[in-house]
């Protein structure tokens, strides 16, 4: 179960519900929420302008590149999104006879 102690619950669901009010009206898609024992978490498509986050946690993928996942703090919650960076093709030569 969660964590969050029931006297802070009506606080973050403040906070949430503030921070998506703003990143929507920035066109930023919220695709998850949970709280995550200290403060709420937005799972958000991509950042608006005025965010900028740091990198969190870089993973291969199965595409040969990399999935980056960004974290940024926000009126009091975390933010998260992923970018997915291509892998370098690789060009073989095929002989024929």
């Amino acid at each position: 179960m969660n964590d969050v102690p029931s006297s802070v619950m009506p606080d973050h669901l403040q906070q949430a519900t503030e921070a998506a009010r703003q990143l929507v009206a920035a066109s930023a898609a919220i695709i998850a929420m949970y709280a995550n024992g200290r403060r709420p978490v937005l799972i958000i498509d991509a950042p608006p302008p005025f965010v900028t986050g740091s990198i969190k946690r870089r993973t291969p993928n199965a595409l040969g590149g990399v999935t980056e996942v960004y974290a940024a703090s926000f009126h009091g919650c975390q933010l998260e999104w992923m970018r997915d960076i291509p892998g370098t093709a690789q060009v073989q030569a095929v002989g024929h006879a």
